[in-house]
């Protein structure tokens, strides 16, 4: 289905192009890809040479429990890459049979659509292109572009919000996370207690990186790394010795990932406390693995390396439920 609309966009969507061969986080490798049963077999009846025919039928599998549009999946080697992924970093796929060829997952990430509040274009955190755009100096604002998305499955606009307030509540938090005048720190604090979030205790943050151990393997050495001194501090001197402006870069992700994410909108409804402590648990959380794992020979790229696998684990898992579940 082609969808053509006016979207909601953040400022540097048109700034994007895929690093391809030069990406270091390539977006099929240890992420689940599931595609429709009309992707399935348009896929699996290409016409192709026998050696991309050969990867081809080992690389999708039907699922369990298969729908039409989350029919089957990626399979992963014994390494958890997609079987259709080059030395060089390139899909077999792609260069063979050209763009058009690729699911509509990997065709579109990190940018995703979303209709629930009205057509909006986001992109995510768990491309690592996307965190170096946001690392500059300009503020975090929105613009209006007409585009064009081929999909399974339009996301219905849920009728029932009210968009008055969920606006409210999204740009309020927005205004107090693109200050320049105070640190990241205490504009969580100050969206904590406008919106009476609960309070995210050193004992939850201790259970909730155990389960990120235990459940996301790609982040069980920052993990562990973390729980062997867990400390409240939250000390970025090292990252502000090679990004002086970290703190506002990383304020500018927090903005993306409300953005990306549809908060305040939670399970069908607008949840403006519960939302404040997804924003200030995953920002804790955040801010304790850098304090702990983050050293200055890493560099700009090695931070951003650790960024992109921790946006990963919040944007493809059930990241708000579980930590909303966890204080309970």
């Amino acid at each position: 289905m082609k969808i053509n609309e006016v979207f909601t966009v953040p400022y540097y969507y048109d700034e994007f192009a895929c690093r391809c061969g030069d990406c270091r986080h390539t977006c099929c490798v240890g992420l689940d890809i599931n595609i429709s049963r009309d992707e399935y077999f348009r896929m699996m009846g290409m016409e192709t040479s026998p050696e991309l025919r050969d990867k081809l039928d080992l690389a999708l599998k039907i699922l369990p429990d298969p729908d039409p549009y989350r029919y089957a999946c990626i399979a992963h080697d014994y390494h958890g890459d997609c079987r259709l992924l080059m030395p060089d970093g390139y899909c077999m796929l792609q260069r063979e049979r050209g763009e058009d060829a690729l699911s509509l997952v990997c065709r579109y990430f990190p940018r995703s659509p979303r209709f629930i509040v009205g057509p909006r274009a986001a992109m995510s955190l768990g491309c690592e292109e996307t965190i170096y755009l946001l690392c500059d100096d300009r503020n975090y604002e929105y613009t209006s572009r007409e585009l064009t998305f081929d999909l399974d499955v339009r996301e219905d606009t849920d009728e029932n919000i009210d968009t008055d307030y969920f606006s409210r509540i999204q740009g309020e938090i927005f205004e107090c996370l693109g200050r320049r005048d105070i640190s990241l720190s205490e504009k969580i604090s100050i969206i904590s207690q406008r919106f009476n979030a609960p309070s995210f205790t050193p004992e939850i943050l201790e259970k909730f990186v155990e389960l990120m151990s235990d459940v996301y393997e790609d982040l069980t050495d920052i993990c562990l790394a973390t729980l062997d001194n867990m400390e409240k501090g939250h000390g970025l001197e090292d990252v502000l010795g090679v990004m002086p402006d970290f703190d506002f870069y990383l304020s500018k992700m927090m903005i993306n990932e409300v953005f990306y994410r549809q908060l305040p909108y939670l399970e069908g409804e607008v949840r403006a406390s519960e939302t404040a402590y997804i924003i200030s648990a995953e920002t804790t959380l955040l801010l304790q693995l850098i304090n702990k794992c983050y050293e200055s020979s890493m560099g700009e790229d090695g931070l951003i390396d650790m960024l992109a696998r921790f946006f990963r684990f919040t944007n493809q898992t059930r990241f708000d439920h579980n930590i909303i579940a966890m204080r309970k």
